[in-house]
């Protein structure tokens, strides 16, 4: 008698669990003291006085919604909207400058604008939940796409056709560069003059040789080349290597592109007094009467340099003018011009590259046999 009234408290436990919880596939776990079997017409058919009660129960609805899930992740349509979404979210990404302070989006975008930009992360794109989201769509898109032909092809025990299969796992291996790409890319920008050295990264060190600027018959820029040494840990790695614009110098794990080139110095000026003044900076002024002098910057004449200066009258350019030591710019005398070129070095380590190439050989190959194989069709 306990045994049979302990097996209908059990019963009306059960069956009042299974009108509460609705959750697909009716999958629930209850620590009680009773174990419960369902028979085919969903009553309990045993009830044992001891154990852990794991009642699973898959309904057609939990069915349907499973093959409703894997049509969707299969669907082409739904491939075709995540790779226009990300090629969109990319090319709107080289708009909006990657990687600046919080305040310059402030100060070059619309407050509305600058605040949407920050909040989905759209300044660092390739890190942010919007990229790796589509892109992790996009994985168990092709992931299941990929999956479920393969086991399709083998229940009916069709001809391989193994190009197709490559072209889908490159394109998951592309997806997955870019997932690695979005979360473990790190550059690190390098401004050096030359004899400067600094650590990149991974146990390389690398100092800068030479620098040297070719330029046009107009004196436009025509190529910036900066000759490094990379040593790690202290032992030399590479002992010279001459960095170019698209030509960059690899390492393992580490690119170094070449990415700027600028001049740096300073400028001495005394007044009239023999005192010294503030070094000036490109683009600082000084009044003299009815004449704006604004310091250009510096520039090269053969071996040695000068600093240029620009007059304006009421707004107007009326004269340049390029000073060296000794001589005079409105109050001011020249005292030493110091200058020198400076390169910009950008240190990129991203380990979604390797992903990325291995992506283009499978997407490749595979559309090759994919060619090969529809040729050889009798039809």
């Amino acid at each position: 008698p306990d045994s049979a009234r302990a097996a209908h408290v059990a019963t009306q436990a059960i069956r009042a669990m299974d009108r509460l919880v609705f959750i697909p596939g009716r999958l629930y776990s209850q620590v009680c003291p009773f174990w419960a079997a369902y028979s085919s017409d969903g009553s309990i058919a045993t009830v044992l006085p001891w154990g852990i009660v794991s009642a699973v129960r898959i309904r057609g609805a939990a069915r349907a919604a499973l093959a409703s899930i894997t049509s969707t992740l299969t669907s082409i349509p739904l491939a075709l909207g995540l790779i226009a979404g990300i090629i969109v979210l990319a090319a709107l990404s080289t708009v909006v400058p990657q990687g600046m302070d919080p305040a310059w989006y402030g100060a070059h975008f619309p407050p509305l604008v600058a605040a949407v930009i920050r909040a989905v992360r759209f300044d660092v794109f390739f890190r942010s939940a919007v990229f790796l989201g589509l892109a992790g769509l996009l994985v168990l898109n092709l992931g299941f796409c990929t999956v479920t032909r393969v086991v399709r092809r083998a229940a009916r025990h069709a001809p391989v056709r193994v190009g197709p299969d490559l072209v889908h796992l490159g394109l998951l291996v592309l997806a997955v560069s870019g997932i690695a790409t979005g979360l473990g890319r790190r550059e690190q920008t390098l401004a050096m003059v030359e004899g400067d050295a600094a650590g990149i990264g991974s146990g390389y060190h690398l100092a800068l040789r030479s620098l040297q600027f070719l330029a046009y018959a107009d004196g436009s820029p025509r190529d910036w080349i900066s000759t490094v040494g990379i040593t790690r840990e202290g032992r030399p790695e590479v002992v010279v290597a001459p960095i170019r614009v698209n030509h960059p110098l690899r390492l393992p794990g580490i690119t170094v592109y070449q990415s700027g080139w600028d001049v740096s110095g300073t400028l001495r000026l005394r007044d009239k007094s023999g005192a010294e003044v503030t070094p000036p900076q490109p683009g600082d002024y000084f009044r003299v009467g009815d004449s704006v002098w604004v310091f250009a910057g510096f520039q090269r004449d053969g071996t040695a340099w000068s600093a240029a200066f620009n007059r304006y009258e009421d707004r107007e350019l009326v004269e340049r003018r390029s000073v060296r030591p000794g001589d005079s710019v409105g109050p001011f005398t020249v005292e030493a011009v110091e200058a020198h070129d400076r390169t910009g070095l950008k240190v990129v380590h991203d380990p979604g590259l390797a992903p990325f190439l291995a992506a283009l050989l499978l997407v490749t190959a595979g559309m090759s046999l994919t060619f090969l194989q529809k040729r050889r069709d009798p039809s």
